[in-house]
């Protein structure tokens, strides 16, 4: 009886438990949830970014888009497309939407919706149970003929400049309105190393870029009149637009010494030319040595190698060694003399010469 009502229970919760289980395994966010646009224009160009997020990235997941706009399908596309994978290992990604609207487009708003779901690949592919979770994104964009001219800067930085040469500044600017646009004029002050005195100052109001209709982008202005020693300095930079100013900020930066020199060829007479390309050439010949010396000793080496493998091989039939048979050449044997007795001989006998009468000596 026990065991048929647990049996029962465990029937009404397996719905409940595979549901959490799936909702803490493959939850899924999406931010911002919407496409909103009140300011387009015929014939421009807008995108958003929709940031798609997940919790459990140990499997590949596919994302699928199912777009419902009615009259106006055709000016909304998306990148990477209406269906992609969800990468394994990745728990973040950026999903594109691109609005291109046509220059025949007429007045008005436009709404509809973008329904995205995501499931598992592995899933899908086999033909298991697969939970899908979905979430809606809202459109709402409107095409005026109203001209709006508008931006605002979201960084800036002055990079570190050479001694004798002009400054610059880059600034972060996101075009806010649907036609092109940027800053009017950029005011540029340098201080000194403490920041309590002003040394140079400078007004830039021509040549500066700009962005695109709703455009985030970075420009970069150069300071032609400043040009500073050597040293550390601190800028204070304003951005207008038009006789308002919309940003300033306070920057330290650094003037390096001289720009060095690039490298010149032989054909240049001067001494310090000519030292630089003969140092640029020992160095050139050098890597070609040392590039030639290695290739010499891999050879070698591969070609000890082929020679030992060949020594090693055995062949497939030893034949038997067969004896040398040396020929035995007879010699005469030497005939032995038996020794002689030796003769004997005769001494001489003494000759005996006759006295002289001499006279005795006196």
């Amino acid at each position: 009886m026990k065991s048929f009502k647990h049996k029962i229970l465990f029937v009404f919760l397996l719905p409940f438990l595979l549901l959490v289980n799936a909702l803490s395994c493959s939850a899924f966010g999406i931010s911002p949830p919407y496409i909103y646009n009140d300011s387009l224009v015929t014939g421009i160009r807008y995108e958003q970014q929709i940031s798609l997020s997940r919790q459990d990235d140990s499997l590949d997941d596919r994302v699928e888009l199912q777009l419902n706009a009615p009259g106006y399908e055709s000016w909304i596309s998306f990148e990477p497309g209406m269906s992609f994978l969800f990468p394994k290992g990745q728990k973040h990604m950026y999903l594109k939407a691109v609005v291109q609207v046509p220059k025949d487009a007429s007045y008005g708003a436009r709404t509809g919706t973008v329904a995205i779901s995501i499931s598992s690949e592995k899933d899908r592919i086999t033909g298991g149970s697969n939970v899908v979770l979905g979430a809606q994104v809202d459109i709402n964009l409107n095409v005026t003929d109203k001209k709006i001219y508008d931006f605002k800067v979201y960084s800036l930085d002055v990079p570190d400049s050479y001694q004798g040469e002009p400054v610059f500044t880059a600034i972060g600017i996101q075009n806010l309105g649907n036609m092109d646009f940027g800053p009017s004029r950029i005011v540029f002050e340098a201080f000194n190393a403490l920041g309590n005195e002003s040394i140079a100052s400078s007004e830039v109001a021509v040549n500066i870029p700009t962005a695109g209709p709703f455009e985030r982008k970075e420009i970069k202005v150069k300071i032609p009149s400043i040009k500073l020693p050597q040293g550390g300095y601190w800028a204070n930079v304003q951005t207008f637009k038009g006789q308002e100013k919309v940003d300033e900020r306070k920057l330290f930066f650094n003037v390096l010494g001289p720009r060095p020199e690039p490298l010149k060829s032989w054909d240049d007479e001067s001494p310090q030319s000519l030292a630089q390309a003969r140092e640029y050439m020992m160095y050139k010949i050098g890597f070609l040595v040392l590039l030639s010396i290695l290739l010499v000793i891999i050879i070698v080496v591969l070609v000890n190698k082929i020679k030992d493998r060949k020594k090693m091989i055995v062949p497939e039939e030893i034949q038997p060694i067969k004896p040398e048979i040396k020929k035995i050449v007879k010699t005469e044997e030497s005939v032995i003399k038996k020794p002689t007795k030796p003769r004997a001989v005769r001494k001489p006998k003494p000759v005996s010469f006759p006295q002289e009468n001499n006279p005795p000596e006196s």
